[in-house]
Parts: C-alpha cells; structure tokens; sequence
C-alpha cells in the first residue's frame, strides 16, 4: 500500500496535522481490512485525515463523505471548504470524496440506520458535541465508528465515550497516540437471537 505522497503532504502542508501518521495509518489499514465502501468523516478541519480516508477509498473502489461546519470551533483550521479541497486536490483524491458544509448531527439525523461501513468522529470536542455525535454514528454505521482526540488536549470526546459506554452497554477498545483513538465496532449476534 503506497501512502508516501499522504506521508509527503503532511510535512509539506503549513497547519499542523491533528492525526499523528501511525493513527492515520492504522485507521487506512482498518478501513482496508474491513472492506469499507462508504465511509463518513464527521470534522474535517484542514482535510489531513480526510486524504488519509479516500486514499483507503480509492484502493477500495469506495466513497467519503465529509462533513464539517467549518466554524473554526475546537482549533479547526479551516473557516470554509476551501483549504480541505485544495488539501484534496493536491493529494489527487478529488474523485473519492465529497466536503459538506453540515452540522454534524443534523447531518446523521438525516442519514438512515446502518447507511456507512464506518464513520470517523472528530468535529464538536465539547462533551455534549461529542455525545450527540458519536450515537448518531454508531446508528448509521455497520462496521464500526473511530473517536478521535480522547487523550490530550480535550476532555469532551473522552468523557463522551465513557458516558456512551455506561448508558449503551456496549466497550470500545482505546488505542493510544498522539490525541487517541477509541474503536467500537458491533458484537456478532448469534443465529438464535
């Protein structure tokens, strides 16, 4: 799998990646592994983890959807579509992705149960943001949803995943790195439920 021109990109980029590359590149892997077709990003900011995602995309012969307000909220780094579609543009990955300009959940709320094969969270850091975002993903993904930013810097998206944890039942694995990650991906039910 080849992702030195993504790797390239980064360094040569002016606004700091807020994915470090072995995150990026364990979530390419995932979304590989998994066969993923239809991915959304919730947060796109400057577009580094969104080239990452439709680079996966392309070698899947799949689709990105990403969805930002583009408010500048949390620190993102872009106040319009354009510095993600340049970001894209340059990476020549224009033709597996597509940048809405949304509210994240009413964007999910509109989107029917099990419509993605994953979605990537990492838009609203406030805890009730965070919240609201990361059940809506996890009712219109089939495969599973990646949190970001759960470890440095923003305590929303961490507290959020704990909370989740509590009121759904359900666990997630947390992969450490330079913000983190916390997986959830759907148990296999059995024939007999």
């Amino acid at each position: 799998m080849k992702v030195d021109n993504l790797m390239d990109l980064d360094k040569r980029y002016p606004q700091m990646a807020g994915t470090a590359n072995p995150e990026k590149m364990l979530l390419f892997s995932l979304l590989r592994h998994i066969g993923a077709k239809k991915v959304l990003e919730v947060g796109v900011s400057a577009g580094h983890m969104t080239c990452w995602l439709a680079q996966a995309m392309k070698y899947e012969n799949g689709y990105l959807t990403s969805v930002d307000n583009f408010s500048r909220a949390h620190g993102g780094q872009a106040s319009s579509k354009e510095i993600p579609q340049k970001r894209i543009n340059i990476a020549g990955l224009k033709d597996w992705v597509t940048l809405i300009k949304s509210d994240s959940v009413e964007f999910m709320k509109n989107q029917p149960d099990d419509t993605y094969d994953f979605v990537w969270v990492d838009a609203d850091h406030s805890f009730k943001g965070a919240y609201d975002d990361i059940v809506e993903a996890l009712r219109i993904s089939k495969n599973g949803i990646g949190v970001h930013d759960v470890y440095q810097q923003y305590d929303g998206p961490r507290e959020a995943c704990l909370s989740i944890e509590h009121d759904m039942g359900i666990s997630g694995t947390w992969i450490p790195g330079f913000r983190g990650t916390w997986l959830y991906f759907p148990r296999p039910t059995s024939k007999e439920e």
